[in-house]
């Protein structure tokens, strides 16, 4: 399945994958599950879609805003992008988000432009004190790394296979970083491409798991130096909710509620044939409605388990190619 992101009633809810949920429904105290995604009037296995807001967006309009100094680094604004200068890690610069997330997405644009100072071009995700997880290329060994940050200190999780050829200085790369529950996954783009529109092929990636950490805060622009970033966009799943329902035979619609959990046990007293429904909801915005509807002729009043899967979008991770 192609891989689209559809900007949804607010500018700042974003579903990556498709525009409903994906769903799996199982009867309570079964293993066997139903998970197929309706699409249209097919039905196929497939990634399910991962709901965002933004919590952080900084096109860098030659002020240094909303970013500051952190330690003993030197960032400024320089023909609309932030370069950092002066000392490795981790020094360089830190900016809040607008809300604390858990799982989330980090897009931005980044170069190293000279080959003066540590090879890293590399940023963090963490708390106030420096917890949290890191990513950054490295320009000697041409390879892309997960770390974790313990009060600040790193510790590799994994590191790509090394590019073909060398990182080119002076060039513009694209980099994202994500987290899923205790699934980490980073990749680098050649360019500076829209992800999710331009649907290009990473040039390095590699995936990591942990579950250390699990709140932050913040994101910071470490070491080495000299390198230049743009475009920081970071996408929370904290705050989103998913409103369920269920469709019978006859067009009657049975509103279930709504969760901000990925699982919800409904209990239907029908025994006709029906289609089960949700779609995800942040504040004002909201998803088209994603379905699942039962193969079978009749449920019968048993309870059955909804559950809405928010699973990272296509392509596959850890092959770093």
């Amino acid at each position: 399945m192609k891989m689209l992101a559809a900007l949804l009633a607010s500018v700042s809810f974003v579903s990556i994958g498709s525009t409903e949920p994906y769903l799996e429904v199982c009867e309570e105290g079964q293993v066997t599950c139903f998970t197929h995604h309706y699409s249209g009037d097919s039905y196929s296995v497939a990634w399910g879609a991962v709901f965002y807001h933004q919590v952080f967006h900084d096109p860098v309009d030659n002020t240094l805003s909303p970013w500051s100094i952190f330690r003993s680094g030197q960032v400024t604004a320089v023909d609309g992008v932030l370069r950092k200068t002066v000392n490795n890690d981790a020094n360089g610069a830190v900016a809040q988000f607008t809300e604390p997330t858990d799982d989330f997405q980090i897009t931005l644009y980044a170069r190293k432009v000279n080959e003066d100072g540590g090879n890293a071009v590399r940023y963090s995700i963490t708390d106030i004190d420096g917890n949290g997880y890191g990513f950054f290329m490295d320009s000697g060994t041409d390879d892309l790394t997960i770390e974790t940050r313990t009060n600040w200190l790193s510790g590799e999780l994994g590191t790509s296979e090394a590019l073909p050829g060398e990182m080119q200085i002076n060039h513009w790369y694209t980099m994202r970083f994500q987290k899923h529950g205790k699934q980490l996954y980073a990749e680098v783009y050649d360019g500076r491409v829209n992800i999710d529109a331009d649907e290009p092929e990473p040039i390095l990636s590699v995936e990591a798991e942990d579950e250390t950490y699990g709140t932050f805060t913040q994101i910071g622009i470490n070491g080495g130096h000299d390198f230049d970033t743009d475009e920081v966009k970071v996408l929370s799943t904290r705050g989103v909710e998913y409103e369920v329902r269920i469709i019978h035979d006859d067009g009657t619609v049975e509103e279930m509620g709504r969760t901000s959990e990925t699982s919800m046990t409904v209990q239907t007293t029908r025994s006709s044939s029906q289609v089960f429904q949700a779609r995800a909801v942040s504040g004002d915005a909201v998803s088209g409605w994603g379905g699942l509807d039962n193969p079978e002729t009749t449920w019968d009043g048993h309870a059955w388990v909804i559950v809405i899967k928010p699973k990272p979008p296509e392509p596959a991770f850890g092959d770093g190619q």
